[in-house]
């Protein structure tokens, strides 16, 4: 079997990553995926159109799967929610050809996307400081 390159390089670029980076990275994938889509709609290009919001959907629903529904409840409960309605709202924009639909899409994964984007940059902060405050005097 061909090795497939693509593969490799999404492979190799999450190698590395901790595990609220590569939930970034995604987020950012869906993102650019639906800003393509767009873009493909304006432009009336129907194959670029489905590849991308395939993309999309395929991304939100590994992150919808990897939701720790016992740790998370209730957040949990409400990501997963969102996460099933822009699965729908892509697939709606997609037969209707409706980039509004696709921009609204865009704009709850986008805020989501940016709440994420606080807690990883908070749990760093503190992670930071607590290795500020245990790494013996004059190391720092």
């Amino acid at each position: 079997m061909k090795a497939n390159p693509d593969r490799a390089y999404a492979s190799n670029k999450f190698d590395g990553m901790s595990p609220e980076r590569i939930v970034l990275a995604l987020f950012d994938g869906a993102l650019v995926s639906m800003e393509r889509a767009t873009v493909a709609i304006k432009d009336d290009d129907q194959k670029i159109l489905g590849e991308q919001l395939s993309r999309a959907i395929a991304i939100i629903g590994e992150l919808q799967a990897s939701l720790d529904k016992e740790r998370g409840a209730e957040i949990s409960e409400r990501l997963d929610a969102l996460y099933s309605y822009v699965i729908q709202g892509l697939l709606e924009a997609n037969v209707k050809k409706d980039g509004s639909r696709v921009e609204e899409m865009h704009g709850h994964i986008s805020t989501v996307r940016a709440g994420w984007a606080g807690m990883v940059e908070q749990v760093s902060k503190e992670k930071r400081h607590v290795e500020a405050e245990s790494a013996p005097s004059g190391y720092v």
